[in-house]
């Protein structure tokens, strides 16, 4: 039940920003124990989310979905991302909060944060980036670890040798 609530209201309010819908979305992406569908509901909360604040940045939900991101799915990713759609300037912020996580999701969501903060941004050298480390290394995660511990300034090119 929870799960079709979720959708819905993902549906319903997507891009509002609405903070009755948070307040009923919050409560199902923090739950702690529950039935055999937990991680589903919470999984489904915060892409509700993600789509509701899409672009908007609302610091209380990321960093709801930050403490979950090591408990459940990978939907929690693209929710996180969403909320930073073409916000190229303030995702860099959450992208240092992602890296202190001790866990190798914490790869993955820091490459769904970018891609999504530049997807349609026009900016052709960040697209060119990703695509060069995939076309030059194998695994995409070794890639990723390169660019990810390197500081912005140092080109790819720079860290491939």
């Amino acid at each position: 039940m929870k799960c079709a609530a979720c959708t819905g209201l993902q549906i319903a309010y997507a891009g509002s920003a609405r903070e009755d819908v948070m307040d009923l979305l919050l409560p199902v992406l923090e739950q702690s124990s529950g039935g055999p569908n937990t991680t589903v509901e919470v999984a489904l909360a915060g892409l509700a989310l993600g789509m509701v604040y899409v672009g908007k940045c609302n610091e209380a939900v990321a960093m709801s979905m930050v403490q979950r991101l090591m408990d459940h799915a990978k939907y929690l990713c693209v929710g996180l991302g969403l909320l930073f759609r073409g916000k190229t300037e303030k995702v860099e912020a959450m992208l240092e909060v992602v890296r202190t996580l001790e866990h190798k999701l914490s790869i993955y969501a820091a490459i769904v944060l970018k891609k999504i903060a530049y997807a349609g941004s026009g900016n052709f050298l960040k697209v060119q980036e990703m695509i060069r480390c995939l076309s030059v290394l194998p695994n995409i995660s070794d890639t990723y670890v390169l660019m990810y511990n390197n500081n912005n300034n140092t080109s790819v090119s720079e860290i491939l040798g």
